[in-house]
């Protein structure tokens, strides 16, 4: 086949399926745009933090902090520019506008901000169609007038949904974890057709940027429900969930064409196998959500520390929980080389002086990735960290421990470093 025909041919299927069907390699709309997920250690497992607009699967033992890492992720977009994704400082949550009296108390929050990333040159948005009838001159003046709004605020909200299969979504822990609940879109479906229906809905209207599923396991066909507990319906979830996967990764590809920003978390849970050999465990849902998530991480169970407190005579003492460990494995990576690669985040349960429940300690993977990205050891006997001369290692790890300010700008800059896309 000629260039000439090709080019004649790729006219025609444009003309036919839409500009995006056939085109250039470098011109492909995903940008490898990330997200922080709070932890920084978790960001370099993933090989640079969830990617904008890709499928990220967490799942594994009870309690191993999938559904807590999810919520944190979403409480962290909540804070962000959907436009550039760069935090914005100055997030307030606002009532809803038009709508009924009687929709108020259940109709979600927006949020209002400030972001100067078109000003900036950062974001480059399509200008506004020409309406029907519109004449040159008025669409010319409604550009102008677009523009200049642009210009002195380009700050777009992320939406965010839960869609909440287990029915355990506790809002007292979610607001702890950062998530700002008045402007969460949630979901409570009772079965799996209802549940992908309503997801792909959410996917189609391309307003929602982040979108989470806890849990797979928990995606129950409507025949299960309604049908005797005697009746069995062998393989009937694993159809509907493979056929629901399909149909949401190639609809999160279809309508969101340039923009691709519908990021998807799906949590899944792990279930014990009879077998002799390998691993034990399977995942609910079928092997098709295996093959369709670009990033998996596998949680183990965690780990709670104690502290023990004295309460009355000497042997009457009582163990609180101060610390729960949180452990983590990629077992598949299609954004970046990381499979294999493993770590672990620590997360304070309850407030202390040392800090609140729901946040993440990670001091000792701060000093860790400092060591490895940031810290200049070029000449012998000397390290340089961010301006400053040490002769040891313990030197740079106290006053990380010591300085706040040093702390807080040696991990901005190590979030820079990990978050590929942040600008």
């Amino acid at each position: 086949m000629t260039a000439t025909k090709l080019t004649q041919v790729a006219k025609t299927l444009q003309a036919k399926y839409g500009s995006g069907a056939i085109g250039r390699g470098d011109t492909t709309p995903s940008e490898d745009r990330r997200m922080t997920t709070g932890s920084l250690r978790l960001d370099a497992v993933l090989g640079g933090g969830m990617r904008i607009g890709w499928v990220t699967s967490f799942y594994g033992e009870k309690s191993g902090g999938k559904s807590t890492t999810a919520i944190r992720c979403m409480g962290i977009a909540q804070n962000h520019c959907r436009n550039c994704l760069r935090p914005v400082k100055d997030v307030q949550a606002a009532p809803p506008e038009g709508v009924a009296p009687e929709d108020a108390k259940t109709a979600r929050w927006g949020a209002t901000g400030t972001c100067t990333c078109y000003a900036e040159g950062l974001y480059q948005p399509d200008p506004p169609p020409k309406e029907t009838g519109e004449s040159p001159k008025v669409y010319r003046e409604r550009v102008e007038a677009w523009i200049e709004k642009l210009k002195g605020n380009s700050y777009e909200e992320m939406v965010c949904a839960w869609i909440d299969m287990e029915h355990s979504f506790d809002k007292g822990w979610a607001v702890r974890l950062g998530l700002d609940t008045r402007r969460l879109l949630y979901v409570r479906p009772e079965s799996a057709e209802e549940s992908l229906d309503i997801i792909a809905a959410l996917i189609g209207t391309i307003e929602v940027d982040m979108l989470c599923i806890d849990s797979i396991a928990n995606l129950t066909p409507t025949k299960e429900l309604t049908d005797s507990m005697e009746q069995w319906q062998q393989g009937l979830q694993a159809r509907l969930v493979n056929k629901g996967i399909r149909k949401l990764i190639t609809g999160s590809s279809s309508v969101a064409n340039a923009h691709r920003t519908i990021t998807q978390i799906w949590i899944n849970q792990v279930r014990d196998k009879i077998t002799m050999f390998g691993d034990p465990t399977v995942k609910p849902g079928g092997k098709g959500q295996e093959f369709a998530v670009h990033a998996e991480v596998k949680f183990g169970k965690s780990k709670i520390e104690m502290d023990t407190e004295q309460y009355g005579a000497k042997d009457e003492v009582i163990k609180i929980p101060r610390t729960e460990t949180f452990s983590f494995k990629c077992t598949k990576n299609r954004t970046a080389g990381t499979k294999d690669s493993e770590g672990f985040y620590i997360q304070r349960v309850r407030d202390t002086d040392a800090g609140k429940a729901g946040e993440i300690v990670d001091g000792e993977e701060v000093y860790a990735l400092a060591m490895h990205y940031l810290v200049d050891s070029s000449k012998k006997g000397a390290y340089r960290l961010a301006d400053r001369e040490y002769t040891s290692q313990k030197a740079i790890a106290v006053d990380l421990r010591d300085d706040a300010g040093l702390y807080s700008a040696v991990r901005a800059a190590l979030l820079a470093k990990l978050i590929k896309g942040a600008r």
